[in-house]
């Protein structure tokens, strides 16, 4: 398998499997977790308790999946490019379906940004109070068709992708920190500290896209979860210190801080990535996207047992093979078109 496409199919493989190993705690404390599941190390059915994800399947992903497949599609039948109205359309298109169907897992950002879409409000300002972390769990295809872009091509490609429903600056600086993670795992010249660091200092960069918020520094709060970690004396207690002092909630600088240290505590290890995030408590299911689909970036397709892939493809319906060849093809395409391939 060649080794772009490999990083390519675990990266998506990588969201989707910490999608779904996080999901049966989404929302719920750690001692929760603990009294319910013990210790998650595998995909489990969720419990009854858990008011979002109760009749949900083993092995079944969530919305940060497919909103991740949902960009990934757009970024394909637009030849490579990110197109925010297309974007935003398949979102709303989406989200109706999964209402329909009672699913609770849509975001408060997302959900109250596509409701102004259907008001008709203008799409530069439907995402002005985005500050969760609904854009950084679906960057990994942004990371992906930016893996040979400069930070500012980066930052621009993150800052479309983000607008529909997260156009604000923490937002765009999360989204941009994963979209970086992801791009340099791809090209195979970064362990996950580089990585990590890197994509912090493209997180300061891109703090100055979008409304202005109150928010505090995605760069900064990562650097200090980086320091957590390093601190630590046990994965327990970063897990621990992570939770309690950057946070595991929906805030794009409290959840995506904490994945990113986590693809440092797990030393870019995308089944232990899967494994620490579903075991940190609140958004878990968010938190093991990010993370695992980093390091599925770093690590290719080999760290995932086939038993894992075989039963996310077969209970969710999806073809991440398919996806992963339709991004390298428009990837390639797209380079051509440039006069930059081969």
């Amino acid at each position: 398998m060649p080794e772009v496409y490999d990083r390519v199919l675990g990266a998506l493989v990588g969201v989707a499997v910490g999608d779904a190993m996080g999901m049966p705690a989404e929302m719920l404390s750690r001692p929760v977790i603990a009294e319910l599941y013990g210790r998650i190390e595998d995909f489990v059915t969720p419990s009854s308790r858990n008011p979002i994800t109760a009749g949900f399947a083993q092995g079944q992903v969530t919305d940060d999946t497919w909103q991740t497949l949902l960009v990934a599609q757009s970024i394909i039948e637009n030849e490579g490019r990110i197109v925010a109205e297309d974007i935003a359309q398949r979102l709303l298109e989406w989200a109706e379906g999964e209402l329909q169907k009672g699913r609770k897992y849509i975001g408060p950002s997302t959900q109250k940004a596509l409701a102004a879409l259907r008001n008709g409000e203008p799409l530069a300002s439907t995402g002005k109070d985005g500050i969760t972390n609904g854009g950084a769990m679906r960057m990994v295809p942004v990371g992906i068709v930016s893996c040979r872009a400069g930070d500012e091509e980066l930052i621009e490609n993150v800052t479309r992708a983000c607008l529909p429903t997260h156009n604000t600056d923490v937002a765009i600086a999360a989204a941009a920190a994963v979209a970086k993670a992801v791009a340099l795992g791809l090209r195979g010249e970064s362990r996950a500290r580089e990585a990590i660091e890197a994509a912090v200092e493209v997180a300061a960069q891109a703090a100055g896209k979008g409304y202005r918020t109150s928010a505090p520094s995605v760069a900064k709060r990562t650097r200090l979860a980086l320091q957590i970690v390093e601190a630590a004396a046990n994965e327990e207690e970063a897990l621990a210190e992570l939770s309690d002092i950057i946070g595991t909630g929906f805030a794009a600088a409290e959840s995506v801080p904490t994945a990113l240290a986590l693809v440092y505590l797990a030393q870019g290890d995308p089944i232990r990535c899967a494994q620490l995030a579903a075991n940190i408590g609140g958004d878990t299911d968010t938190i093991g996207a990010i993370s695992t689909g980093i390091a599925g970036a770093l690590q290719g397709l080999s760290p995932f047992p086939k038993n894992y892939v075989d039963l996310i493809t077969r209970v969710n319906g999806i073809d991440l093979e398919r996806v992963a060849r339709e991004l390298m093809r428009v990837q390639a395409r797209k380079r051509y078109r440039e006069g930059l391939w081969p």
